[in-house]
């Protein structure tokens, strides 16, 4: 079936309604306004009349109910087409019938006894016939009341249904709110344990930061105490080496006196080679200072990042800065002691002669040298030393921030976690929610699709009835009206035998006259006459016999 013509096969229209299609219509029980298409506002207008539930309706539902209303079109439509066949072909079979029966009856309506035969073989058949129609009425009955009885009891079922259904419903939105309650006292309890746990980090970490800090000025205020104490200890050493010297000095310009004008000379210049040298020393022991007190401040800055191995450190350093002093009090003594022996030697030399005296001057040189060069070498210790516990500090440094970043890591990990555990859940909440949605809204749709097919059903066999009724009524006003076609028939007939009884008796009147004449005329065969008068009468009788039979 190609498409245009199952467009015009299915387009029926007020215009294109037949006479035919009508009675096919009434027929089945369908009303012709079914056959049309529907629109959208007929189709929501409809549903609105069938819809007991009082749903929202969503696009696809009225989508999927107006398509089952178009296919449910569609089928009546090839209902009422077949049933409009049958009507043709009754036509054209009553058509042919009634000619038959036409000549039938001119062929047979001349005989009076074959007409009273027909009319008492029809008055059977018609007997007959309201007898069967009167026990398919009566089948049909009890069908139409066992079927309405079933369509009560699947009504009280459907009720049953919908109440059940509506109880499940009420239940499972009861299950569906308390889950949600539960879910969101879920939520909520995790949510505050997941606050409580932040806060209690945040009140750790503030507590830490706290102690740090606290810790951190404590070794700051006694770093600087210490450094102070140094400091003093530094001048004070520094002043007893200037005072030593200063009175080293003294004994030496004392001697120096006392020496010849000759060697006064190259005496005051090994002087000025002395001051020359104590000016190097003091400028590299103020460079040493400088590399001290920014080393110091290193250390100021770098204390502000220092953790819990903090005093561990400082303990090293402290011990490292104790043998320092320990050894530049050693160092002192070895000078106090190595001056001592210089004075002795110096005195020695002065008792002896100027070149001992240059000697000694020598080897007090060669000490200063060595002095400086052990000074060199422990500076450099020092820093080398200084470095390597800068660098551990950095590394342990690195591996506090490293670990710190390793568990903000894990921390955001954790909530993260968490937090894709709870979108899961949510989306699997979401998923159940619109699964029951699309559920209910099938059920819903479902439900008024079984309403309107439902009244349609009923409509339909109420017309079906109808229409069983109206054939009834119909066939037997056509039975009452061949009723009274052969009641008048037979009052034709019984006119006409009438008539015949009549000419009979009037012909019996007139052969008796003409019997007592020819009586009277043949006397002598009197006898004869009156047997044959006998014959006559009763010929006459079985005639009128037979009539009044007829009639």
């Amino acid at each position: 079936m190609s498409s245009d013509y199952e467009q015009d096969f299915y387009n029926i229209t007020q215009a294109t309604l037949t006479p035919r299609l009508q009675e096919a219509c009434r027929r089945e029980g369908i009303h012709p306004n079914e056959l049309f298409k529907k629109t959208r506002e007929q189709v929501m207008q409809l549903i609105k009349q069938r819809d007991t539930v009082g749903a929202q309706l969503t696009e696809d539902m009225v989508t999927e109910i107006e398509k089952h209303l178009e296919d449910k079109r569609k089928r009546r439509i090839n209902i009422v087409r077949s049933q409009r066949q049958r009507i043709l072909q009754e036509d054209n079979n009553v058509s042919r019938n009634s000619n038959h029966i036409s000549n039938l009856n001119l062929s047979t309506m001349s005989f009076a006894d074959k007409q009273q035969k027909m009319l008492e073989n029809i008055k059977r058949r018609q007997q007959m016939e309201i007898e069967k129609m009167v026990e398919q009425e009566q089948l049909k009955e009890r069908k139409s009341q066992i079927a309405l009885q079933k369509m009560l009891k699947q009504q009280e079922k459907e009720k049953q249904f919908h109440d059940e259904l509506q109880k499940k419903r009420y239940q499972n939105e009861q299950l569906r709110q308390k889950q949600e309650m539960e879910r969101k006292k879920k939520e909520q309890r995790e949510k505050e344990l997941l606050e409580q746990r932040t806060k209690e980090n945040d009140l750790k970490e503030q507590k830490r930061r706290q102690k740090e800090q606290e810790s951190m000025m404590k070794q700051k205020q006694e770093a600087e105490q210490r450094e102070l104490e140094r400091r003093k200890k530094q001048e004070q050493m520094q002043r007893e080496n200037e005072q030593f010297q200063n009175e080293q000095q003294k004994q030496l310009e004392y001697k120096k006196q006392l020496l010849e004008q000759k060697e006064r000379k190259r005496i005051q210049m090994m002087e000025s080679r002395t001051i020359e040298r104590k000016t190097q020393a003091e400028k590299e022991r103020a460079e040493l200072e400088k590399k001290l007190h920014m080393v110091k401040q290193y250390n100021e800055n770098l204390l502000e990042k220092k953790r819990n191995d903090y005093s561990v450190k400082e303990q090293h350093v402290e011990q490292k800065r104790r043998e320092f002093e320990e050894y530049l009090e050693k160092v002192r003594q070895d000078k106090a002691r190595q001056a001592e022996e210089k004075q002795k030697q110096i005195n020695k030399i002065m008792q002896t002669n100027q070149q001992k005296e240059e000697e000694k001057r020598q080897q007090y040189e060669h000490k200063q040298q060595e002095y400086q060069k052990k000074k060199e070498v422990m500076s450099e210790q020092q820093r080398q030393q200084m470095e390597e516990k800068m660098k551990k500090y950095r590394d342990k440094e690195q591996k506090i921030q490293m670990i710190l970043q390793k568990n903000e890591m894990m921390q955001e990990q954790q909530k993260q976690e968490l937090q894709k555990k709870l979108d899961r859940t949510q989306l699997k909440l979401q998923a159940l929610e619109q699964k029951k949605e699309e559920d209910q809204k099938q059920k819903i749709t479902l439900q008024i699709i079984k309403d309107i097919d439902k009244f349609d059903n009923l409509t339909r066999m109420e017309q079906l009835s109808e229409l069983r009724r109206t054939k009834l009524e119909m066939k037997l006003s056509k039975d009452d009206e061949r009723t009274e076609m052969v009641r008048r028939e037979r009052e034709n007939l019984a006119k006409q035998a009438e008539i015949i009884r009549k000419e009979a008796e009037e012909k019996r009147q007139q052969f008796i006259q003409e019997f007592e004449k020819k009586k009277k005329l043949q006397g002598i065969t009197q006898e004869g006459q009156r047997d044959k008068q006998v014959s006559v009468n009763n010929r006459s009788q079985s005639s009128g016999i037979n009539m009044r039979q007829q009639q």
